[in-house]
């Protein structure tokens, strides 16, 4: 269904009058742009939920067209924008990743520097620390590396039985994996490991898929903003005002420290509008020291820009995204975000 309604938008607005049109329009707006991942199509194949995905291919083709019809700007100048002390350029597109997968640095990195694109990276530093790890992740990496043909185990006072003969086998098994815990589960809390402990499988097994410190700094001494994103991903609104103070503040910590400088942004987890409590979140951002903070409810960003400095839009792009559909989706800010 999804392909399909991306079909129609391409077939009504997909034409160079109605892209010049809305860019037009939207020329003096800030859009700020939210991707999780860049994987090679050989790595795709091994992902089963692909929606955090963009392939290596579209992704240079997206990055190569904002180069030529957008004018990419960093971090630093969105400050300088919303204190009021810079011009924003007509067309201003801001890039940022969040979680801080590996392939961020293997793959998106190199297209940065090869099209001279700034960007921001929201890192998770439990991820990074491996302290936690993304449920919807665990579950896949810890599915592969099961060396049985067939898998019994309880769980919650339930008996389970799944067969890994085949790749499709493994799939079923990964989706029922999924419901049975729930996503945006974060794999240090006890029912999570609880039962990956019924599979026999450590943490310790899942493949590395998060960058290293060395990696960030890395990025960071070459011109790329570091973001914060949390400690353990955890949706704000679901936290304690003090739960959020702590996840907010200890992971700007634990960047600066491992970086050696002051950050300034912050991206909430999962970022929509029931995700984080902005009376209560924007307070603790400013208390923290940060400048900005970015969500993903969708569309572009108005002047003034202060008044939501730590609310600000992003438009999130995915897998599936032709280069006909961004273009759609850049050109009118994509509030509907899909």
């Amino acid at each position: 269904m999804k392909n399909f309604i991306k079909f129609i938008i391409c077939f009504l607005l997909g034409n160079t009058v109605c892209f010049r049109l809305f860019r037009l329009i939207n020329r003096k707006k800030l859009l700020i742009l939210y991707y999780h991942r860049v994987v090679t199509n050989e790595n795709l194949k091994n992902i089963l939920y692909k929606d955090l995905c963009v392939d290596n291919e579209s992704f240079e083709n997206q990055m190569k067209f904002l180069s030529q019809y957008y004018n990419p700007v960093g971090e630093k100048e969105i400050i300088l924008f919303l204190e009021g002390k810079g011009q924003m350029p007509k067309y201003p597109v801001w890039v940022t990743f969040d979680d801080g997968y590996k392939d961020n640095y293997k793959n998106a990195y190199p297209i940065f520097k090869k099209y001279k694109i700034p960007a921001t990276f929201f890192v998770t530093t439990g991820f990074i620390n491996k302290e936690a790890i993304p449920y919807e992740d665990y579950v896949q990496e810890a599915v592969r590396i099961i060396p049985l043909k067939e898998v019994r185990f309880n769980f919650n006072k339930k008996e389970y039985k799944f067969s890994l003969n085949t790749e499709e086998q493994k799939k079923n098994m990964i989706r029922n994996l999924l419901s049975i815990v729930g996503n945006n589960t974060s794999a240090k809390n006890s029912h999570v490991l609880e039962l990956m402990n019924s599979l026999k499988i450590s943490a310790k097994n899942i493949h590395d898929l998060f960058m290293n410190w060395d990696e960030i700094r890395e990025l960071n001494k070459n011109g790329f903003s570091i973001g914060a994103h949390t400690v353990n991903h955890h949706i704000l609104s679901s936290l304690s005002a003090q739960e959020a103070l702590k996840e907010i503040s200890v992971s700007k910590k634990e960047i600066e420290k491992n970086l050696g400088l002051t950050i300034s942004s912050f991206a909430y987890p999962r970022g929509k509008k029931t995700d984080f409590d902005a009376g209560v979140c924007s307070p603790i951002l400013q208390s923290c020291g940060f400048q900005l903070g970015v969500s993903t409810v969708g569309g572009y960003n108005n002047k003034p820009l202060n008044k939501d400095r730590f609310k600000l839009k992003r438009m999130g792009v995915g897998y599936g995204d032709s280069l006909e559909f961004f273009k759609i989706k850049v050109s009118t800010g994509s509030f509907w975000q899909l």
